[in-house]
């Protein structure tokens, strides 16, 4: 007689694609073995009859723990697990960005107080674009762009997990003052009207005006100087940008 005896396979070896980042994909494994069938357990009710299963597209950090497959072949058991780590990603803060005039020379201080939380420190910063900014890898860099930019700040901690968040820095178009005609001649006595045709242009209306030497604040105020007199006026917008 003849006797014909197989012999069982290796060993199944539970591994994972972890630690991952919460928000990423978690995949579990076992090696193959031929014609034997698989079956997984883990936290959160978590199981599989698949060799390799993802357990989420989306890992959150209540699927960290142990995973346990069971490989059974001709009737005969045995099993592995794999300890899996899901880590927190930090939090990024952009701050609320801000808002300045058009050639004011002025600039904004980005970042929040602070710029990143949470996750497992060790932060590094990298903010884009980086237009007129004072610092690509600073927590708190400050902006003065030309015009209105929208700023994104990318923050990665020690687990190498990351978040971002983006504010905006608004530029606003500062006016044009026009006093007028300059080198008008009255008699004395006489008034004439001052200002331009218009006195304000650009920026944001509606505007406010105010002039020296006693005429009114109007957009073209009635004045009679008992001698040569200077106007001056100071054009302010809705926005509080001004131009004289």
């Amino acid at each position: 007689n003849e006797w014909s005896i197989s012999l069982a396979s290796d060993a199944p070896v539970a591994s994972s694609n972890a630690p991952v980042c919460a928000g990423t994909t978690l995949t579990l494994s076992s090696n193959a073995t031929a014609g034997a069938t698989y079956s997984w357990s883990g936290p959160l009710s978590f199981s599989s009859a698949a060799q390799s299963p993802t357990v989420s597209a989306s890992a959150t950090t209540g699927m960290s723990g142990t995973y346990k497959v069971i490989v059974t072949l001709n009737g005969c058991h045995d099993s592995s697990t794999v300890a899996v780590t899901v880590n927190s990603n930090p939090t990024a803060n952009a701050g609320n960005g801000g808002s300045y005039c058009s050639g004011s020379g002025s600039s904004v201080t980005l970042g929040g107080t602070p710029t990143a939380s949470g996750g497992n420190g060790a932060y590094v910063y990298t903010w884009s674009p980086n237009t007129n900014l004072s610092s690509t890898s600073a927590s708190n860099p400050i902006a003065s762009p030309a015009s209105s930019t929208t700023y994104t700040v990318t923050v990665k901690d020690g687990n190498n997990c990351s978040s971002a968040s983006s504010a905006t820095v608004t530029v606003n178009p500062s006016p044009t003052a026009n006093a007028g005609t300059s080198g008008f001649t009255i008699c004395n006595g006489s008034a004439q009207i001052i200002g331009g045709s218009p006195t304000a242009s650009g920026g944001t209306g509606p505007y406010t005006y105010t002039w020296n030497n006693g005429a009114a604040n109007l957009a073209n105020p009635t004045v009679a100087p008992i001698a040569t007199t200077t106007y001056i006026v100071t054009v302010d917008d809705a926005n509080h940008c001004s131009a004289t």
